[in-house]
């Protein structure tokens, strides 16, 4: 469990965006650079916009004797091997760490099996050559404002493998049974969207949200097999998810 505490410089008026990247997987012959290299531009040139990386950032899987999901027909060699890979994102991702535009980088399970299968921790590596936070697996992250309103976010990779979405919405809807946080982020689903659910506490009502942050990997490439496809799984869109804090208006707003 990592945690960790921001303090914005937002002046009066203004919003505080934060546009979560996760499930990127380069490496992969269905990773959409085109849509990736827009995001992280937008994130780049918005004064008040901002990102947490949640994880699968590579492909990363190597052929072995119980890894069942390897798939040589998937690889795309300008990325491979994973070093090779992680080093590309490391370049990538460097003019926003440069303008501390990331607000921290956590693992997948993709980026965990490597780490375990060889010892080398790729997303700590990168984390400290950007010199961003490290937010292992499971995370806190407290955004303070200048007004005294904070909000904290629940942040980790996620594991639900269901197919609906309404599946994805009702295991993060059970999340607060053990976090205690005002926004919940998962990935790994590779669906897109989210959920508000008003509560009632001591002190009055307040809103909870919860939300499934995309990733950047079309499984449904032409002239290729994916594991989406021997699965039957549904096509699903790409993209990232964000959304804005107004600590003036206490209002949080998300949009696809």
């Amino acid at each position: 469990m990592h945690r960790l505490e921001y303090s914005s410089l937002l002046t009066p008026k203004e919003k505080f965006y934060l546009e979560p990247i996760a499930c990127i997987h380069v490496g992969n012959k269905g990773f959409e650079q085109e849509k990736f290299d827009e995001r992280i531009q937008a994130i780049l040139e918005e004064p008040n916009r901002y990102t947490v990386l949640m994880g699968d950032l590579h492909d990363a899987i190597y052929p072995s004797a119980n890894e069942k999901r390897y798939d040589p027909d998937t690889i795309d060699m300008r990325f491979w091997p994973p070093q090779k890979g992680y080093k590309w994102l490391e370049k990538k991702l460097k003019p926003l760490a440069d303008k501390n535009k990331i607000l921290g980088i956590s693992e997948g399970n993709h980026d965990r099996t490597l780490f375990k299968r060889f010892g080398h921790n790729y997303i700590k590596e990168l984390c400290d050559n950007l010199e961003v936070p490290y937010l292992g697996y499971v995370w806190f992250l407290k955004l303070k404002f200048p007004n005294k309103q904070s909000y904290i976010i629940n942040g980790a990779h996620g594991h639900y493998s269901g197919r609906d979405f309404g599946g994805n919405i009702n295991h993060l809807g059970k999340l607060r049974m053990g976090y205690d946080a005002d926004i919940f982020l998962r990935a790994h689903s590779h669906q897109i969207g989210f959920h508000d659910k008003k509560i009632e506490t001591f002190n009055g009502s307040k809103m909870i949200y919860f939300a499934s942050v995309g990733s950047f990997l079309n499984a449904f490439k032409e002239g290729q097999i994916s594991y989406a496809e021997e699965a039957d799984l549904l096509p699903l869109p790409t993209g990232t998810i964000s959304f804005s804090m107004d600590p003036w208006k206490n209002k949080i707003d998300f949009y696809k």
